[in-house]
């Protein structure tokens, strides 16, 4: 698997060669690594909850470790779930697919 580095030299280098752009390739790379933070990036619960029972990734912090889940938040009930089972709220959650 590539690196972010790489993959955001290879994208420039696409671009330059293929679209004929004739712009920076460093401003390339910065937006593409831009992007990738922006995917990335985990969304405090207390901040933003997910669209109403889309599923998710969760993060939750524990005291010795990390867990993930796939979960969606239902807003009419107020809860967490994986299927039909109410879990204990997350800390984080982020997007499984970009759209």
């Amino acid at each position: 698997m590539k690196t972010i580095e790489e993959a955001a030299k290879e994208y420039a280098q696409v671009k330059k060669d293929e679209d004929g752009y004739v712009g920076c390739i460093t401003c390339l790379m910065v937006g593409f690594t831009d992007g990738v933070e922006f995917a990335q990036q985990w969304i405090p619960v207390e901040n933003e909850l997910p669209p109403d029972n889309e599923p998710v990734l969760t993060k939750t912090v524990h005291k010795h470790h990390v867990s993930y889940n796939v979960m969606s938040y239902s807003h009419y009930y107020g809860k967490w779930f994986i299927g039909f089972n109410v879990q204990a709220a997350p800390e984080f959650w982020r997007m499984i697919e970009m759209k």
